[in-house]
C-alpha cells in the first residue's frame, strides 16, 4: 500500500511540475504566432524586467489600433529569446491586417520603469499571405532618440460644430501601435488659411506628434501623415501652423 501511494504521489507531482512549466494558454491549445526575438547590439539581461508581445489589429486608418493579446516574458536569460502569443482564432478576420510588436522594459536607479528596446518596424503575421512565424529584431530606444520627425492628424472637427477628436484621443492611436511620443502639438494646415468656411466644412485642425524616425511608416499604416514644416510663426509659410490647443 505504502509502495503504491509513493508512486501516485511521484506521478502526481510529475505532472503537476510539468504542468506548471507551459503557459496556460499552451494547455488549452489556442493557436499562436511564435518567433524569436533578438537584439541589435549589446544588452545586460539582468537589468530586464520583462518583455512585452502585442499581437495587434492595425487595418483601419485613422483609428486606434486594437490589441488583440499580448504575452508577457519574465525571467528572461538570454538572447535571441523564444516567443509565442497565442489568440482566439474567432479574433482574427481574414479581411484585416495584423501585426507583432515587442518591447523590454528595464527599471531605472529611481525605481521606474522604462522600454529600453523595441521593434521599430512593422512585422506582419496571419492574413495577407503572412504566416503565424515571425522573427522580431529589436532597437535601442536610447539611439534612435536622436532622429524624430513630425506627423500629423485630422481632428476631423467640423465648421460650426464642436466634435473633433482630443489630442490625448488621437495620441492612443500612437501609443497603442506601441509608437512613443516625444512631443504633442495642435495645429492648423496653412494651405486652408485662406479659404472662406462654410457650415459642415472641415476645420482643417491637425494634432502634430513629433516621433522616432524609424517609427514613420509604421504611423503612416494607421493614417498620420508627415509634416513637411511646422512653425508657430504664420509668417515663416509653414505647411502647419502651431495653435494653443482648446483641450486635452
Amino acid at each position: 500500500m505504502r509502495v503504491l501511494l509513493t508512486t501516485f504521489l511521484s506521478a502526481f507531482f510529475l505532472v503537476a511540475c510539468n504542468d506548471s512549466s507551459k503557459d496556460v494558454n499552451q494547455i488549452r491549445n489556442d493557436p499562436a504566432v511564435t518567433g524569436v526575438i533578438d537584439v541589435n547590439g549589446s544588452i545586460e539581461v539582468d537589468n530586464i524586467i520583462r518583455a512585452e508581445v502585442k499581437l495587434i489589429d492595425y487595418s483601419i486608418a485613422d483609428a486606434e489600433t486594437i490589441v488583440v493579446s499580448e504575452k508577457l516574458i519574465e525571467s528572461i536569460s538570454k538572447f535571441p529569446l523564444d516567443y509565442f502569443i497565442s489568440y482566439k482564432e474567432a479574433d482574427i478576420n481574414e479581411s484585416r491586417l495584423y501585426s507583432v510588436s515587442a518591447s523590454l522594459i528595464f527599471k531605472d536607479a529611481a525605481g521606474e520603469e522604462y522600454v529600453g528596446f523595441r521593434t521599430t518596424q512593422s512585422y506582419p503575421v496571419l492574413t495577407n499571405g503572412f504566416t503565424s512565424e515571425i522573427d522580431l529584431l529589436l532597437e535601442s530606444v536610447t539611439v534612435q532618440e536622436e532622429s524624430t520627425v513630425n506627423v500629423y492628424i485630422s481632428t476631423g472637427a467640423k465648421v460650426c460644430s464642436d466634435n473633433g477628436l482630443t489630442l490625448n484621443e488621437t495620441q492612443s492611436y500612437l501609443t497603442s501601435a506601441g509608437i512613443d511620443v516625444k512631443e504633442s502639438n495642435c495645429g492648423h494646415l496653412t494651405t486652408q488659411l485662406a479659404s472662406i468656411p462654410v457650415c459642415g466644412d472641415s476645420t482643417y485642425d491637425v494634432h502634430v506628434y513629433s516621433i522616432l524616425s524609424d517609427d514613420l511608416s509604421q504611423a503612416e499604416n494607421i493614417g498620420f501623415t508627415k509634416a513637411v514644416s511646422v512653425s508657430d510663426n504664420i509668417a515663416a509659410g509653414s505647411e502647419i501652423l502651431l495653435t494653443a490647443c482648446k483641450d486635452s
